[in-house]
């Protein structure tokens, strides 16, 4: 979500900001699940340190998206902590739109678990009265939208993801 290897404003949360005129704190690690902790360089924590993040800024909307970096933990482990986090954002912020988005995955086939991830997120942001849009795949078929490590998505990729969240948003009536 904080563009891996481009400038912040290349980013699909800052396009999104910008094209809304909204305020835009990205909280977003490289590497960080709800179960994943991050890269040491960037945040070394799971989702549950960026939630206090989050929290302590006192936003009125929280985007959250299911992450990849949680492919390969169980799922029974990860329901439970994905509930948990989004129970705390609730708790924490209880006026603000929580708003979960579904996992975006490359330009390969899309593992068996992301299906999973993204119920779970689903079901986790529905459970505290937030909102669940399912974005798509939309960087799929396209490898020129990858960068060369083949994970994280190029400036092109970058629009194409901020295209998919802004046409979830005008479909489903989401405004800033």
């Amino acid at each position: 979500m904080k563009g891996h290897g481009l400038t912040a404003a290349e980013a699909w949360p800052a396009l999104l900001a910008a094209q809304n005129g909204w305020r835009l704190d990205n909280l977003a690690c490289d590497g960080a699940g709800f179960l994943t902790v991050g890269d040491d360089s960037d945040c070394a924590e799971t989702f549950a340190g960026l939630v206090a993040k989050a929290v302590a800024l006192h936003p009125h909307t929280v985007i959250i998206e299911g992450s990849s970096n949680d492919f390969g933990e169980s799922n029974s482990a990860l329901l439970p902590e994905t509930e948990s986090q989004l129970a705390q954002l609730r708790l924490a912020l209880p006026d603000a739109h929580i708003i979960g988005l579904s996992t975006v995955w490359g330009d390969t086939a899309v593992p068996e678990q992301l299906v999973d991830v993204d119920a779970q997120m689903h079901d986790a942001v529905t459970k505290v009265g937030g909102q669940f849009l399912d974005i798509g795949q939309p960087l799929g078929g396209h490898p020129d939208w990858m960068q060369s490590d083949d994970v994280h998505p190029t400036a092109a990729g970058q629009l194409a993801i901020y295209a998919a969240v802004q046409t979830a948003f005008y479909k489903a009536h989401l405004r800033g």
